[in-house]
């Protein structure tokens, strides 16, 4: 019998449909094609090309919350995470992506001020260089101080120009310097026969011997000039004359330090940085290569024949070396003798007094001893016992020091002749000993000023002015005291010379650069108005930035 017929019987719909859903399902899984899932607020891939992305580009949302509050050291921004954003939770992002804050000042000058994952930052304002200002001092056979009102005042010996005044002449009586009109000066130093006075309008004026802006330096007609500083520089201190005849060192408003001349620029007239290691800035500028950082550190460059670096060695540098002194030591001022590299400095609490560099026959370091030898470490001076000092120079193989604990004992070691001891005897034998001064029970001296062959303090209480020492310049016959007295030749104690000297405030002055003001904390706040932007980027792309104006801080309820 023959085999029945096949018979064919369609499979139902159902099943067919499967198996077309199932064949495309693994069409596309081949292509690698897939279709952009249901709307989540958000699709991004690293490829921006893919089949079926729709998205060529992708936007981000800015960044919530943003607030930018000033504090009395900076401004505080902040924010709230984008992993919190619908982009990030759709796509199931966890990592903190990476915020770039920027700040301009009036809308000017962008600065990145911050890269990272953090959701704050506060970028704080620059510190303010804080000075004490010299508003008395001495050189060789001049002296001058800074009035109340501005005016600088010299007497003295005019040689080479010395007394800053266009005729030239010497003054047995204070006279004005030839600064002009509307510059009132706020810092002065003398050195030798040359001066230099800073103005609160951001101006130098130098004087004497090679100290003249741009010219050569034997040239010391029409004192005093305007010194051309590099562009930017505003400057708050001088020191002239350091390490050689034509060198002028300058300290800016933001604490950096520039000279011209010296033992590295030679005769050049051209100002260059004197950088100190770490990024310190500059606290006291001395009469030599020498200058006190903010931190308490003493740095020197140049020559170091005699041990006036202070590191253990002789050997001279170009760049800044810091003086090696005991662990933990906080240097409050440092004084240069510019006729010796010679130096005394007072540490924190003035209990400690130190001395380095040479220590000539007359023993002017104060270590007892009139041996002629390079002390090349800083070494604590034989001070008197169970005191505290409150001020110590050194000039000419004298120091002097005056006692914090009573400010009318003062104390001077070295060369002691023609009343520089001050102890009232003429002639003294030098011991490397401190000898206590003359000086009335009722005198409160402050504002200690040295000078080659005579030394000054002012009265604390009166403002007159005390000076013992040489009291008559040997070449011209002017008063070296600004008494305008020919006699005695010597004052071999302080003595009253001058009244009521309606002195500068020596008070300590902060500083800042151009654009910034110091607020009552010592910090430079911006002039203008500070606005702050963030942005962050994911995968390719980059949010647009979210902006909040610095703004002052609610005061609580």
């Amino acid at each position: 019998m023959p085999p029945a017929a096949a018979t064919y019987a369609p499979r139902p719909r159902q099943a067919r449909g499967r198996r077309l859903a199932t064949t495309l399902l693994m069409g596309v899984l081949a292509t690698g094609v897939i279709s952009t899932p249901a709307a989540t607020g958000a699709w991004f891939t690293a490829d921006k090309t893919v089949s079926s992305n729709s998205l060529t580009a992708a936007t981000l949302q800015p960044v919530s919350g943003l607030k930018a509050v000033k504090s009395s050291i900076g401004v505080d921004v902040s924010w709230t995470s984008a992993l919190q954003q619908s982009w990030a939770t759709a796509n199931s992002v966890t990592s903190e992506p990476t915020y770039t804050v920027t700040r301009t000042i009036d809308g000017a000058n962008p600065t990145a001020i911050s890269t990272g994952t953090n959701l704050s930052v506060t970028d704080q304002y620059g510190k303010s260089v804080s000075i004490k200002p010299t508003v008395i001092d001495s050189g060789s056979s001049i002296a001058g101080y800074i009035r109340s009102d501005g005016t600088l005042m010299m007497w003295g010996s005019s040689s080479a120009s010395g007394l800053a005044n266009a005729s030239r002449q010497s003054s047995s009586v204070p006279i004005a310097a030839s600064i002009p009109a509307g510059n009132p000066i706020i810092n002065m130093a003398l050195n030798g026969w040359s001066g230099a006075a800073v103005s609160s309008t951001g101006k130098l004026f130098t004087w004497g011997p090679g100290l003249h802006g741009g010219k050569n330096c034997s040239d010391e007609s029409s004192p005093p000039d305007t010194i051309q500083l590099p562009a930017g520089v505003t400057p708050i201190a001088a020191s002239p004359g350091v390490g050689s005849y034509c060198s002028l060192l300058v300290l800016d408003s933001t604490g950096q330090l520039w000279q011209r001349g010296g033992s590295v620029g030679g005769t050049s007239t051209t100002f260059f940085k004197v950088n100190l290691p770490g990024g310190r800035t500059v606290k006291q500028l001395t009469r030599r290569e020498t200058v006190l950082a903010s931190d308490g550190t003493v740095w020197s460059w140049g020559n170091n024949s005699r041990g006036q670096f202070g590191n253990g060695t002789t050997t001279g540098s170009s760049t800044p070396v810091q003086a090696i002194f005991p662990e933990g030591t906080v240097i409050t001022s440092v004084s240069a003798d510019s006729q010796a590299p010679s130096f005394v400095a007072i540490a924190s609490g003035g209990r400690d007094l130190y001395a380095w560099g040479y220590n000539d026959s007359y023993g002017a370091l104060g270590l007892g001893s009139v041996k002629e030898e390079n002390i090349l470490t800083p070494t604590r001076m034989k001070t008197p016992e169970n005191q505290w000092f409150s001020d110590a120079q050194i000039k000419s193989s004298t120091t002097v020091i005056v006692s914090g604990s009573d400010s009318s004992k003062l104390y001077s070691v070295g060369y002691a002749s023609n009343g520089r001891a001050g102890n009232g005897v003429i002639n003294n034998t030098a011991t490397g000993n401190f000898i206590q001064m003359d000086v009335a029970s009722n005198i409160s001296a402050t504002k200690l000023a040295t000078g080659n062959s005579q030394a000054y303090f002012v009265d604390k209480s009166t403002n007159n002015l005390y000076g013992w020492g040489y009291a008559v310049d040997g070449s011209t016959g002017a008063a070296l005291f600004g008494n305008n007295q020919t006699s005695p030749d010597v004052y071999a104690k302080p003595t009253q010379v001058q009244t009521n000297l309606q002195l500068s405030s020596d008070s300590a002055r902060y500083f800042c650069g151009v654009g910034t003001t110091s607020n009552s904390d010592g910090y430079c706040v911006p002039n203008g108005v500070a606005e702050y932007s963030v942005t962050y980027p994911y995968q390719a792309w980059t949010s647009s930035s979210a902006k909040a104006t610095a703004s002052a801080q609610s005061p609580p309820p």
